[in-house]
């Protein structure tokens, strides 16, 4: 199925091409860090929900993507395609997935 994104994986080649025009792949290509880098932008979402600045939380969801973004093109991952085929994988999930809350 098209969902019509067509540029999530410009996306993705954007983040990754800024980040190394300005030093961040030279500085560490460890994988586990960049993982943990994506946390916590979360961290910093969640933080501002708490203090009800939707506005800079917005920002902090940004950075996440751009991060989870950066990553995939490093990895040659075709985050537009894994997109795609978790959510058709998650239409024919039960609903709440079996009572689940989150």
């Amino acid at each position: 199925m098209s969902y019509g994104f067509g540029r999530i994986n410009d996306l993705a080649f954007e983040c990754h091409k800024i980040s190394k025009d300005h030093g961040f792949w030279e500085q560490s290509d460890n994988i586990p860090e960049k993982l943990m880098l994506i946390v916590s932008e979360l961290s910093e979402a969640l933080e501002d929900y708490r203090v009800s600045d939707t506005k800079h939380m917005g920002e902090e969801l940004a950075d996440a993507c751009i991060r989870i973004f950066d990553l995939s093109e490093y990895l040659k991952i075709n985050i537009e395609q894994e997109i795609v085929n978790k959510m058709e994988k998650n239409k024919e999930r039960p609903y709440l997935h079996g009572n689940k809350r989150a």
